[in-house]
């Protein structure tokens, strides 16, 4: 699993941004994206453990799914 930092979120719409550890674009996310239905608990600069597959909105970029809060 990658790793990475919450960057930012936007609660209204349900996505958010992660700062992904060696790599230098930020992989986007979907609120269904993140594991245990714990979107409401993430906040900006928590660690999270991820995977990264094909955005299927956007096929020029790749995105983070899977994402569960580090320990």
């Amino acid at each position: 699993m990658a790793q990475g930092t919450i960057k930012s979120l936007n609660p209204t719409s349900g996505h958010g941004f992660i700062a992904s550890d060696g790599e230098s674009t930020d992989l986007y996310f979907q609120r269904d994206s993140v594991e245990d239905g714990a979107f409401d608990r993430l906040r900006e600069g928590q660690r999270v453990d991820f995977t990264i597959a094909p955005d299927p909105l956007k096929t020029d970029r790749m995105c983070a799914e899977h994402i569960r809060l580090t320990d």
